[in-house]
C-alpha cells in the first residue's frame, strides 16, 4: 500500500486505515503508515491477533518520535507470522505462544535463528452473557463443556439452555494454550462456534446469552462477564501469584540478524511510552530483568527483556551479524554502543493496568 504524494494534509503524523472483516469475526489487519513517501526507514510487524491492538497503539506512539518511518501492523495469527518471519516477509512476529518443535526445524532448514521477547502477561479470561447466573466454572467443568460431555448450563449451576461453546481457530496461539491448559491435548468438541480472533470471540458471547467463550483479558468489557475459575477472579494480582490457572506469556519474535530499526523499537517498549502503550491494553507487565536473567528462550537465543535491559546480551547479539567490510564494522560497534547507552536509561517501574475498557457494537 503506498501513500500518494500529494497527501500531505492529515490530522495527525500518522495515517491509519482499520481494515476489519465482518466487523472483528475475521481476521484483523491495520496498516500504519507515516507522512513518509516509503522511500525511507521502515519496519513490519504481523502475527498474534491477542496482540494486535497493544502492537496498533505502541506502533502510533513510535511513531510520534519517528514520523519517517514506514510502520505495518497487521493481525494474521500466531502461526502465519511467525512463517513470514522465518520466510524473511516481516520483521517482528507477535506471538501468543511459543515456538513449535516443526517451526524450529523450518528455521533451521532456512538457516534462521529466532529470538524470544516477552512483551507482556496475559490471563486467559472465561467469559459469559452478562445476565448468565453463572459465576464460577471449575477447570473440570470447561473440559467437559468442550469435550461435549456437559451440554446444558443445568449441569454446572445455570438455566436449562443448552451451551453454545465458541472456540478459537486452531492456528491461534490462543486456541493452542486452550487445548493444553484445558483439555490437555484432547479433540475439543466438533460443533463449537470457531472464531479467528479474540474480538470475534468476545463479539460472539456478547450477543448470546448462552455462549461461553475464552479471552485474552484486555478483551474483557462491560459487553461479557468474565467468571472465576476454580473460585478465582483473573486479576493482576491472581495472576502474577499464579492463583489464577490460566496465565500465559505474550511474545514478540526477531532473527538474530534483525536490523537496527528493530532492535530500537523493542527496546522503545521498554521506556514509559512504550510501557503506557501496551499497558493501555489491559495487558500485565512481565516479570523483572533480575527474575529472569539468563533464562534461554526456546530458540536458543536469551529472551527479552534480558536482551534489552542487558547490555552485554545487546552486544552479544548484534556481535552475532558478521561484517564484512571495515565501515560495516564500525557501524556494528556503534550499534552496540547505542544499545548499551538505551539499556541505561530504561525504565522498568511502570506497571501495567488491570482492566481495559473496549466498547463493542
Amino acid at each position: 500500500m503506498q501513500v500518494a504524494k500529494n497527501r500531505t494534509a492529515l490530522v495527525s503524523p500518522v495515517f491509519v486505515i482499520i481494515c476489519l472483516l465482518a466487523l472483528g469475526l475475521g481476521t484483523v489487519a491495520v496498516w500504519l503508515l507515516s507522512q513518509a513517501n516509503g522511500a525511507g526507514p521502515s519496519l513490519r510487524l504481523s502475527g498474534s491477533t491477542t496482540l494486535l491492538p497493544a502492537a496498533q497503539r505502541a506502533a502510533e506512539a513510535y511513531l510520534q518520535q519517528r514520523p519517517d518511518l514506514l510502520l505495518t501492523v497487521s493481525g494474521s495469527g500466531t502461526g502465519e507470522g511467525v512463517r513470514s518471519l522465518i520466510d524473511g516477509n516481516i520483521d517482528i512476529a507477535d506471538a501468543s505462544r511459543d515456538l513449535k518443535p516443526a517451526e524450529k526445524r523450518r528455521a533451521e532448514a532456512a538457516g534462521r535463528k529466532l529470538v524470544r521477547h516477552v512483551v507482556a502477561l496475559d490471563c486467559l479470561a472465561v467469559v459469559v452473557h452478562p445476565e448468565n447466573p453463572v459465576r464460577n466454572l471449575t477447570l473440570e467443568q470447561l473440559k467437559g463443556i468442550y469435550l461435549g460431555d456437559i451440554v446444558n448450563w443445568r449441569e454446572v449451576g445455570g438455566e436449562d439452555r443448552v451451551i453454545v461453546p465458541v472456540n478459537r481457530d486452531s492456528s491461534s496461539g490462543t486456541f493452542e494454550l486452550w487445548v493444553e491448559k484445558i483439555l490437555h491435548g484432547a479433540r475439543h468438541r466438533p460443533d463449537a462456534q470457531v472464531q479467528s480472533s479474540s474480538g470475534g470471540v468476545a463479539y460472539a458471547v456478547a450477543g448470546n446469552r448462552f455462549a461461553l467463550g475464552y479471552v485474552s483479558l484486555g478483551f474483557v468489557s462491560e459487553a461479557v462477564k468474565a467468571i472465576e475459575v476454580d473460585g478465582v477472579a483473573p486479576s493482576r494480582e491472581a495472576a502474577l501469584d499464579g492463583r489464577y490457572p490460566i496465565v500465559r506469556e505474550l511474545y514478540m519474535f526477531v532473527r538474530t540478524d534483525a536490523s537496527d530499526e528493530v532492535l530500537a523499537f523493542l527496546a522503545f517498549l521498554r521506556t514509559p511510552p512504550g510501557e503506557a502503550a501496551v499497558e493501555a491494553e489491559g495487558f500485565l507487565k512481565p516479570p523483572a530483568p533480575s527474575d529472569a536473567a539468563g533464562q534461554p528462550d526456546t530458540a536458543g537465543q536469551t529472551g527479552w527483556p534480558d536482551r534489552i535491559d542487558r547490555p552485554n546480551q545487546e552486544a552479544a547479539v548484534l556481535e552475532e551479524k558478521i561484517p564484512d567490510t571495515a565501515e560495516e564494522k564500525r557501524k556494528q560497534q556503534g550499534a552496540v554502543a547505542a544499545a548499551a547507552a538505551a539499556a541505561a536509561t530504561v525504565s522498568g517501574e511502570s506497571f501495567f493496568k488491570f482492566f481495559f475498557d473496549r466498547s463493542w457494537p
